[in-house]
């Protein structure tokens, strides 16, 4: 028999990486760490939510998610705020994905591939059950505190990193589709977790409306 759906539209329920991604997004919202980065918020149920991990794809790219963390507390970073990118293959989760971060960390190289265990350098370890995006990305802001220099990796001084976690509070980058992300919005409106709460009481009249 013939199938009855219209010519030219795929069914995503043939596409098994949509359906991951799908879940784990519906993941995301109901653990209260989805983030809209289009409209620079949590999604509608999170908005007075903190956290110290913000996750969600860039627009309709799904196979591109964006991330937002807060440095691992008792660190040179534990007052940062860092934004990053996990780029899927298009047979996640047959494959594990690649992960950039784009805040200047004294950590890491911006905008280079970082090699993980569970990152595309090391298929060998990736686990489709075992590993998410979330996962993937908690496991990167455990990784600032390793001492191992590896692919993407750097060692700066202790009040390298000390000063590029304050400056990026405020850190700001706009996207090559135009999407702008702000952490200074992020932290003055509450949404980012500290150890320091002082560090937060920053003014709303000072930032800008959407």
């Amino acid at each position: 028999g013939r199938s009855n759906r219209p010519a030219g539209k795929p069914s995503t329920l043939a596409n098994p990486s949509l359906v991951r991604l799908k879940r784990e997004w519906k993941d995301a919202v109901k653990d209260g760490i989805a983030y809209d980065w289009g409209k620079n918020r949590p999604t509608k149920k999170n908005t007075s939510r903190k956290s110290h991990i913000w996750i969600g794809p860039l627009g309709k790219n799904v196979f591109r998610w964006h991330f937002t963390i807060t440095g691992p507390p008792g660190s040179p970073f534990e007052h940062g705020v860092y934004h990053g990118v996990v780029m899927l293959p298009k047979d996640y989760p047959a494959s594990p994905p690649r992960v950039q971060l784009l805040t200047p960390s004294g950590r890491f190289v911006t905008g280079k591939d970082i090699c993980l265990s569970a990152s595309s350098f090391h298929p060998e370890s990736w686990s489709p059950s075992g590993w998410t995006v979330r996962t993937l990305v908690e496991s990167l802001r455990l990784h600032f505190c390793s001492q191992d220099i590896q692919v993407g990796g750097i060692n700066g001084s202790y009040d390298a990193k000390v000063r590029l976690a304050k400056a990026s509070r405020s850190w700001e980058a706009v996207l090559t589709n135009g999407m702008s992300i702000n952490h200074y919005k992020m932290v003055a409106k509450g949404y980012i977790s500290s150890s320091d709460d002082g560090e937060e009481a920053e003014s709303l009249d000072d930032v800008p409306s959407e």
